[in-house]
C-alpha cells in the first residue's frame, strides 16, 4: 500500500499570503508505507544530545525526505558520506516543521567571508542525523521527532 504525503506551504505576514499557497499541496513522490517512519527521542534540558537516524541502522537506509519537529529550538548536525566526512550544523526553532537536505557539500566548500573551508569536495549524501539541546534553560526536555520518507 502506498502513502500519499502532502505539504502545504506559505509565508505570511501579518495574516496576509506573500509567498506559496496554503490551499495548494506540494506532493511527495510515490511513498511506500513501509519506507516510512517516525523516530522520537525526549532531549535532556542540558546538553542532551541524541543519533536521531543512520543510513546503516534504520528501515530507510535512502530517504528521499527527512522532515524535524521539537518543541524546544534543537541543534541538528548532519553528517555525508564523504570519504572524509563533511558535517553541516543546522539550528532548528521550536515548533516549526523543518526540511533536512538529503545531500551536501560541492566542489569547494567557503565560509561567508570566501575562506576556503574544504576544497575539492563533491555532493555526498547525508548518512547520519544527530540533535543536541544546546542550551540549560530549564524549560525542560525537548521531544524531538523525525520524519523519514523513502
Amino acid at each position: 500500500m502506498s502513502i500519499v504525503v502532502k505539504l502545504r506551504q506559505a509565508i505570511e505576514l501579518n495574516g496576509c499570503v506573500v509567498a506559496g499557497d496554503q490551499n495548494v499541496d506540494v506532493t511527495l513522490p510515490d511513498t511506500n508505507e513501509a519506507a516510512h517512519t517516525v523516530i522520537e527521542r525526549l532531549l535532556p534540558d542540558n546538553f542532551g544530545t541524541a543519533l536521531l537516524w543512520d543510513a546503516t541502522s534504520t528501515p530507510v537506509g535512502s530517504p528521499d525526505a527527512m522532515f524535524i519537529l521539537s518543541d524546544a529550538a534543537v541543534v541538528v548536525e548532519l553528517t555525508t558520506n564523504h570519504s572524509t566526512p563533511e558535517y553541516i550544523v543546522l539550528f532548528v526553532r521550536a515548533n516549526e516543521l523543518t526540511a533536512l537536505p538529503m545531500f551536501a557539500g560541492g566542489n569547494t566548500t567557503e565560509s561567508i567571508d570566501g575562506l576556503v573551508l574544504v576544497s575539492g569536495t563533491d555532493f555526498k549524501n547525508v548518512v547520519k542525523v544527530r540533535v543536541q539541546r544546546d542550551v540549560a534553560d530549564a524549560i525542560g526536555d525537548a521531544k524531538v521527532s523525525l520524519y523519514v520518507f523513502d
